[in-house]
């Protein structure tokens, strides 16, 4: 006898004392009301629609503005990464590359040199390319 009790109970506490949800508003309805709502209006009697839709359209121009700029601003740092990552990366080649000559005889030590000198300035005038305009 106490299994009916439990699922009785179990279920008032389910569905709570809470009536139904009422019907959804459509769609444009409910973002003039959310809109009004950022404006401080209460009331969708209340509201002014043409004021409202050119402050949402303003608040939008701007908003995509702010996005421009920070993207912007993450393609100059991601152009900078990419520019020093190019940069210390000949530089260690052309260490590399040093070292390696230090191990070959005298006569062809220089010519070693004078190549390993090219390459880095090779590579960092292609490091260059991507360097961002100031």
């Amino acid at each position: 006898m106490k299994t009916p009790l439990i699922v009785l109970a179990i279920g008032v506490s389910a569905t709570g004392c809470h009536p139904p949800d009422p019907q959804p508003e459509p769609r444009s309805a409910t973002r003039l009301l959310h809109a009004s709502h950022a404006y401080g209006v209460s009331h969708l009697d209340d509201l002014d629609i043409a004021a409202i839709r050119e402050r949402v359209i303003a608040r939008a121009a701007v908003e995509r503005q702010k996005l421009a700029e920070d993207q912007r601003l993450t393609d100059r740092v991601a152009a900078q990464g990419a520019y020093e990552v190019a940069v210390a990366k000949a530089e260690g080649g052309h260490k590399t590359l040093i070292e390696s000559c230090k191990t070959l005889a005298a006569a062809t030590r220089r010519n070693c040199r004078d190549r390993a000198d090219t390459a880095l300035r090779i590579a960092r005038a292609e490091a260059e390319k991507l360097r961002p305009s100031s």
